[in-house]
């Protein structure tokens, strides 16, 4: 079920990451902590479930998921694991310029789904004309902040920054045939994967990419990087989706 309060208006930016080692949920709260440091407030709306309850999606759940309402500074209790029997699915936060921004996980095996970070991109979407444009700069450069603080923080294996996308766990990613958004691909990943780098910076070579504390950040839409390049290749997402994929698998075997 969709709630209005843990649902941003569509169409929804998804700033995603997964890493390999780091139990989820404490991913999922050292997630929370960098909205935190950025200024975000705690709306106090969560959604929790029974916290030994397996998924694959988090609406496989159903009703065993339970919408409630805490105070703010409970937020963060609730979060590290410190009430019993529950654990958080979603939490919601409110961050200057981007309005609502819901926290929760995207489809993965049990416990090792991404972190998701999803709110409304209807600014960046609809507001590059006219007295708009302000407006969606100021929601760009947010968003580009976040990305990059996210990222350095919890050192992710791989991340995503689209509308409209889902970046799913490693046993998805390969064959899930999906388009990603811009990405980040830890140092660990490039080293491991022979030719990776090579292969990305040709997938990119029309987009802009750069280095980061940890790895490196691949764009082709102008809205998410510094240098304002978009590429006008519509099947450069599907493109990298693959090739990323296929990088996280011999990674995962060790090759």
């Amino acid at each position: 079920m969709r709630h209005s309060r843990l649902y941003p208006e569509p169409p929804q930016l998804e700033l995603a990451v997964f890493h390999e080692a780091t139990p989820e949920e404490r991913l999922l709260a050292e997630v929370c902590a960098r909205l935190g440091a950025a200024g975000a407030v705690p709306t106090g709306y969560l959604e929790v479930i029974p916290e030994d309850l397996p998924f694959e999606r988090p609406t496989d759940v159903g009703a065993e998921a339970e919408e409630i309402r805490v105070p703010a500074e409970r937020v963060r209790a609730h979060l590290a694991g410190e009430v019993p029997g529950r654990r958080v699915l979603r939490a919601g936060f409110e961050l200057r310029p981007l309005g609502l921004v819901v926290a929760g996980y995207n489809r993965g095996a049990a416990g090792r789904h991404p972190v998701a970070l999803l709110t409304s991109a209807e600014a960046i979407e609809s507001g590059w004309a006219g007295r708009r444009r302000g407006r969606a700069e100021r929601v760009a450069s947010a968003v580009r902040g976040l990305m990059r603080d996210v990222c350095e923080a919890t050192g992710p294996l791989y991340a995503s920054l689209g509308v409209e996308t889902t970046l799913p766990g490693p046993e998805r990613l390969a064959g899930a045939g999906g388009r990603l958004g811009d990405v980040f691909v830890a140092d660990r990943l490039l080293a491991r994967v022979s030719g990776l780098a090579g292969r990305l910076d040709g997938c990119f070579a029309a987009g802009h990419s750069e280095k980061w504390s940890g790895g490196t950040y691949y764009s082709s839409w102008g809205p998410f990087n510094d240098a304002g390049t978009t590429v006008r290749d519509p099947d450069l997402p599907a493109r990298s989706g693959r090739l990323l994929g296929d990088a996280v698998a011999r990674f995962a075997r060790g090759s």
